[in-house]
This record gives C-alpha cells, structure tokens and sequence, in this order.
C-alpha cells in the first residue's frame, strides 16, 4: 500500500523542465517528501537536487533530512543543495547550526539562502545585517570542511531591491541563483544587479513543457497554487556546469 501510495503522490509532482545547454547541465528543485524510487530516473539526467531545509519560522523542514540522506545513500557524487527561508524573528546562527546538526554526519551540502521580500522586513540596515550573520555562519562551518560546501543566493532584481536596496556586497561572497521562469534557456535577458555578472549566475528556471521522468509539467501559476498541499514539488533548473 505505502508503494502505490508514494507512487500516486509520483504522480502529482508538478515540475518545471529544462533543456541542455552549453555550459549548463540540468538540476532539480524539490521541496517536500522525495519519492526514493525516482531517484534511479533522475539521476541518469540530472546532477543536482535541492531541498528546503529551514522553514521561515525557523524550524526544520519536515522531509529535508530523509531526502538529503535518500540522495547521499543513492550516488554520493550528486550535489546537493539545501535552502533556507530566513527567519527574521530568529537567530541566524541558530537557523544555520540547526541545518548542519541534523545533516553533519550525511556530508556537505550547497547552502542556499533565498532572498523574497516576504521573509524580510522594511528595515534594509537589519536585513542586511542578518544575512551577512547567516553567510558568516555557513563559512565558518566551510572552514571546517563540515556541512556546506558553497553558498548560492536565490533571489530576482526586485526582491534584491525591496529587501537591501542597490546593495552590492554579496556578488563576492556567494554565487546567484537566478529566479527568472520563462522559456528561454539562455542567459540573454540577464541584467546584472546585486554585485552579479552573468558569469556568476550559476542557476536559473527554464519553463518547458516536457514529461520529467514520466511526469508532465504545468505552468508555474499552477505550481503555486499547489504548492501549499503535501504533494511533492519540484521544479527543474538550468545549472551552470562546473
């Protein structure tokens, strides 16, 4: 039963595809239970999986440690990403020691912090202050070689400008994850912003239409409306190949 079960909720991920392109290869984006049955699947095309790790209230995603372990278990030459929604109520400190307690004996992983303005508050001096405590925080960990292995920032130019304003200090401290969803499986309409050149991008969403291991995708107002149900999302990403 719990194996028709997991393959019935297989069947409602809504996704996004990605194509191939020079320079890039494939990822996915996955931020509730994993389908370890899938992973055989997809790992024949894609070479990074990303999970949500800490919530915006600071605590810990329900599914975040059995995915990641899941992954690291199937092929440990997958990268795998972990994202942070912050929690402005909260320590940053404590948001990341969190993470990396729960995850420490599984191996490193991608830290991502995603910047949307709803996570944050007016007071740009106090958002900046509390990312740049986060981003110190996983770099101390990386000094360690415990945890994290790279820090990415996911975010768009009008987030980055309602949350910090015109701040630029973090295009040296961290790469950019890119949230633009459109069809355009290019870099072409990048318009550098928060200290990013286009070289430093390192990911973005590419919409398509295509079936991800047997499983179509929907648009992305679909997605959202999705997403707040226990069903299994995940959205596919143009990554840039190391």
């Amino acid at each position: 039963i719990i194996r028709i079960m997991k393959a019935l909720v297989l069947a409602l991920i809504i996704g996004y595809c990605i194509v191939s392109i020079q320079g890039y290869q494939r990822a996915l984006d996955c931020s509730e239970d994993y389908v370890f049955s899938a992973l055989s699947c997809l790992n024949r095309t894609y070479k990074t999986l990303i999970f949500c790790g800490s919530e915006s209230n600071g605590e810990l995603n329900s599914y975040f440690y059995s995915n990641v372990r899941d992954v690291k278990r199937f092929d440990e030459n997958l990268n795998v990403g972990v994202y942070f929604n912050p929690c402005l109520r909260c320590d940053p400190h404590q948001q990341v020691q969190k993470v990396c307690d729960r995850i420490a004996i599984l191996g490193e992983v991608e830290a991502i912090i995603s910047v949307q303005k709803q996570y944050f508050t007016a007071n740009q001096e106090a958002n900046k202050e509390f990312v740049r405590k986060m981003i110190n925080s996983i770099k101390g960990y990386m000094s360690q070689e415990k945890c994290f292995n790279k820090i990415v920032i996911y975010t768009d130019p009008w987030n980055w400008k309602e949350t910090f304003g015109l701040w630029e200090e973090l295009g040296l401290a961290a790469g950019l994850w890119w949230k633009n969803i459109d069809e355009d499986p290019t870099l072409d309409k990048y318009i550098p912003f928060g200290g990013w050149k286009k070289e430093q991008v390192v990911r973005k969403y590419f919409l398509n239409q295509n079936d991800v291991c047997g499983i179509s995708a929907v648009s992305y107002t679909h997605l959202r409306a999705h997403e707040t149900l226990r069903y299994l999302v995940c959205r596919l990403l143009l990554e840039k190949k190391k």
